[in-house]
Parts: structure tokens; sequence; C-alpha cells
């Protein structure tokens, strides 16, 4: 294994390598987080393979919020690679792998095996991963204001707010085109970390994400604004219980 993972070959871990981190995360969530059984994985050839003209990572490198990640690869990578490898499996598993120590040190527990294991071919698991999920989440959503984007974007590695759940998992809603800027214009709060008002993201509450969502599907039974690009459109016609989060805001 090389002295140091701040300049390591991009690798991809092969099935043998695969099943070797699926059994080691069960065994962390038993108990035992010992570091000896999963940093020789990270260059081991019975389990890796290197990836031919693939470039370089930092092993070392921490990414204080999911954005600072999300810049980080597109600089180091390039969107070609990046979107190249988008089916990837064994080589998203393997960026997990490189940064084990800090994907350990933030979470209570080391979290599903979508959020190690990419699965491309599975959008509601492949949207959890910590590295391949937000990467392309950003890239799908890379034509929302900026505002939106720190909402989605602005929480720690490990974290999958609910306010991204909501919107990610009803992705044919998140593409009407003033649907984000109409979230922004609600739910926006640029002075906490997470960038969200408290209480927007709470599961079936009047004036949430979740209940944006409805009364905009609503609204597309009889309207068509999946081709709406005027925002206050969709704001002018917000009923009663969203005035909590519209305050004193006029669009």
């Amino acid at each position: 294994m090389s002295d140091t993972v701040s300049n390591i070959a991009i690798r991809r871990l092969n099935d043998e390598g695969i099943a070797y981190l699926r059994n080691r995360l069960a065994d962390i969530r038993r108990g035992d987080r010992g570091e000896d059984k999963l940093a020789p994985l990270v260059e081991d050839p019975q389990y890796t393979t290197e990836i031919e003209d693939g470039g370089v990572l930092d092993g070392n490198q921490q990414f204080p919020n999911q954005m600072d990640m999300i810049n980080y690869f597109k600089g180091q990578l390039g969107e070609e690679f990046i979107v190249g490898h988008r089916k990837d499996k064994g080589f998203w598993s393997w960026v997990s792998l490189l940064y084990w120590r800090q994907l350990l040190k933030e979470a209570k527990s080391p979290g599903t095996d979508a959020c190690w294991i990419y699965e491309p071919d599975n959008y509601r698991a492949f949207r959890r991963h910590y590295f391949a999920g937000a990467i392309y989440l950003s890239m799908d959503f890379e034509k929302c204001c900026a505002e939106a984007k720190e909402m989605l974007f602005s929480a720690k590695l490990t974290a999958f707010s609910g306010m991204r759940d909501a919107i990610t998992y009803n992705q044919e809603v998140a593409r009407i085109p003033a649907f984000m800027e109409v979230v922004a214009w609600l739910y926006h709060n640029p002075a906490t970390s997470k960038k969200i008002k408290a209480g927007s993201s709470t599961q079936d509450k009047p004036g949430t994400i979740r209940d944006l969502i409805h009364v905009i599907r609503q609204f597309s039974k009889t309207r068509d604004f999946y081709e709406v690009e005027d925002a206050v459109e969709l704001w002018d016609l917000l009923p009663e219980q969203f005035e909590k989060f519209k305050g004193k805001a006029a669009h």
C-alpha cells in the first residue's frame, strides 16, 4: 500500500471488493470499528484494479459540506470522466472507501449500504450515495438558482436532508422550470448552516416542501405547469398555508 493516500491513483472495487466492503459495514454496525480492516482494501490488488488514465485523488482531502466535495471532484476528475462513469459501481464504491475515515467520523452510524456502495440503476438508492448521489444530482439541478443549490447541497457529507429527499424523490415535479425558484423563495434561509428555514421539510405539515409538491401536482391536473418558466405564476397561486413561509417576500 502507498505510504500516503494524499496522491493515490484512481481505482475501482471489483465484485469481491464490494462484497468485502458490504461485510465490513455489517461488522461496523455490530460495533467493530477496527480501522485495520478497511484501510488496506483501498489499494489491495485482490479487491481493486487501477483505472487507466484515471488520474489521482487526495485521500486526505476534507469536505466541510457537499458543495465543497462536488466542486473538488468536478475540478479533479473533469466533467467528461464524471459523465463517463455514471454507471461505474466499482469506482464510486471505491471513492466512498477512500474517504471512510471522514464518513465514519461524521456519521453516528455507517448508514445504509447504498450510502457507500453505488447502485447506478436504482434511482432511490443511487441518490443517497455519499459521493456519486450528490455529484450527479448537482448536475441534474445545474440550472437551479444559487439559493436552491445551497439548500440541496450545503449539508455535511453524510447528511441527506428532508428537503433534498422530498425534492429528488419527486423528480418529475422538480423538473418544472419555475419550481426550484419558488422553493428558494419560500424556504431558503442564508443565516443558517443548512440554508433552510426551520420546519420547512417537516413531513405532512401545511406549507412545507411536501405540501408544495402536493399542491403543484394538483395544479398540474388542470394546467400545464411542466413548461412554466415564470416562477411568479406559481408563487401567486399558492394557497394560504404558505403565507408563514412567504413572510414579507414579494415576487
